[in-house]
């Protein structure tokens, strides 16, 4: 009897362990202590307080900020709108899906659409998985919008202002602050 129960519990052993795999595909890598890639975001309960960062001083003196659910698709996520003392707006987006597919989805969605405004896009290498940047004058006001898509992330950061910032610039200061709010949405 004992040789009949060693290989059920190793077939027993190998079920269990598909099963926790599915379980995980289905319902996301939350339901498990692991995730499929290095670069795993928690999902923030105030993206508010996760965007408070010291570098968002550079954009300017925060005078009001206010969450803003939205939606991609189906999949709600969170904004965080900061109005500057500027008069500047700065809208930061984070969406930390159950799958690294549904961000690649947003992402992309976002990348492809960038440049059918007459944005100017540059791909960004030395960010998160993919990033890209863009800039844009309409209604004689300055967009810019930088997007990262790292694991399990789609974080994207727009700003509005009065013509006059060097694109290049506004890129550094975007960097710098997403670099900051995907360190405190790792922690």
């Amino acid at each position: 009897m004992g040789r009949v129960k060693q290989p059920l519990l190793i077939i027993a052993g190998i079920l269990g362990g598909i099963i926790v795999l599915c379980l995980a595909n289905v319902f996301g890598p939350h339901l498990t202590p692991f995730s499929a890639t290095d670069s795993h975001y928690s999902d923030p309960k105030d993206v508010c307080a996760a965007v408070e960062v010291a570098s968002i001083g550079q954009l300017g003196e925060v005078s009001r900020r206010r969450p803003e659910p939205l939606k991609f698709s189906t999949h709600p996520y969170q904004t965080c709108v900061l109005t500057l003392a500027t008069g500047r707006t700065v809208t930061v987006a984070v969406d930390t899906s159950y799958t690294d597919k549904d961000v690649k989805a947003h992402y992309n969605v976002v990348h492809d659409g960038a440049g059918n405004d007459g944005s100017k896009v540059q791909n960004m290498d030395d960010l998160g998985d993919r990033a890209f940047v863009a800039y844009t004058l309409t209604d004689d006001q300055l967009v810019y919008l930088l997007a990262v898509l790292d694991g399990n992330l789609y974080l994207s950061i727009q700003l509005v202002c009065n013509p006059g910032p060097r694109p290049a610039d506004v890129r550094e200061q975007l960097r710098t602050v997403a670099t900051e709010v995907m360190t405190a949405l790792k922690g």
